[in-house]
């Protein structure tokens, strides 16, 4: 009977984990987007080289959105 119980305690808490997971997860990538869709928007990106403004824009996107979750 304890050891029910404890399972059903064990399987709760992964639950629970998995849930913080996806929920950080999901915090991240609406803040990764957010930021990157203000750096496209504000920044002269058709007309700049294209590959290195998206690159450092996406460096410094999840750098700053990383921290942010933190």
């Amino acid at each position: 009977m304890s050891y029910s119980m404890f399972w059903r305690n064990s399987n709760a808490e992964n639950i629970m984990n998995l849930t913080e997971v996806f929920l950080r997860c999901g915090i991240f990538i609406i803040t990764a987007s957010f930021l990157m869709s203000l750096v496209l928007m504000y920044s002269e990106f058709p007309n700049s080289d294209r590959w290195s403004t998206l690159g450092i824009a996406a460096v410094c996107v999840i750098f700053v959105s990383f921290f942010v979750m933190q």
